[in-house]
């Protein structure tokens, strides 16, 4: 991203960018907020970044609408389960079902704490730093933190070991989860891990009322 141009510039520059995704949002906006907010200094000025995070927070200080609208894109992907009949095949059945582990468990937990985070004030991008700043604030209650947590943790490591095969077999990633290979402890973890992942979707909602938009 460095390297390209949409992402560099001065911190006036940066301030006329961040204003421009606030009170100007298209549907590249979330995106563009989501990489922005997950960055990390490598190199640099560190105070830079900080100050523009500084500069989002007091900007987007009681803008609670458009937060559920940012909030509003856990929710993209709910067809998912209902296209492949998820629930049904992985509760009851060994069908061969490959389904999107990023798009349907981890993203959902990933977004929904970045922008509960960002509505926090909270400045470190990691998911599980959020997690428990966000308890510290009263937030979130620690139960449910550490039951999304382990939830993240073990679909994390569910996306990693597919990637392993897939590399192993010559094939390209693509985040998908064949459940018949799973053993039965893991499709027990994945069921639990995907309803604590719809217990946060039903707390973002209910958060940020997004029946609204």
């Amino acid at each position: 991203m460095a390297n390209q141009p949409a992402w560099r510039g001065t911190m006036r520059e940066w301030q006329a960018r961040l204003q421009h995704w606030i009170y100007q949002p298209d549907q590249n906006t979330w995106m563009n907020l989501a990489a922005w907010l997950d960055a990390e200094v490598a190199a640099g000025d560190a105070g830079m970044l900080n100050a523009c995070k500084q500069y989002l927070f007091e900007q987007i200080r009681d803008e609670t609408q458009w937060l559920g609208w940012l909030a509003k894109a856990i929710s993209q992907f709910d067809h998912l389960e209902a296209e492949h009949h998820f629930w049904r095949q992985l509760l009851h059945r060994r069908d061969e079902v490959h389904f999107d582990i990023k798009k349907g468990g981890i993203f959902p937990i990933v977004h929904g704490i970045r922008v509960l985070a960002l509505e926090s004030g909270i400045e470190p991008a990691n998911t599980f730093t959020r997690l428990d700043a966000l308890v510290y604030k009263g937030k979130i209650d620690r139960a449910f933190a550490e039951d999304l947590s382990g939830a993240l943790a073990f679909m994390m490591k569910l996306r990693l070991d597919s990637d392993i095969d897939a590399r192993r077999w010559g094939k390209a990633h693509n985040n998908m989860v064949d459940t018949s290979a799973l053993s039965s402890l893991a499709r027990d973890s994945l069921k639990e891990s995907l309803a604590v992942t719809r217990r946060f979707k039903t707390f973002i909602q209910r958060h940020y009322q997004l029946g609204r938009f």
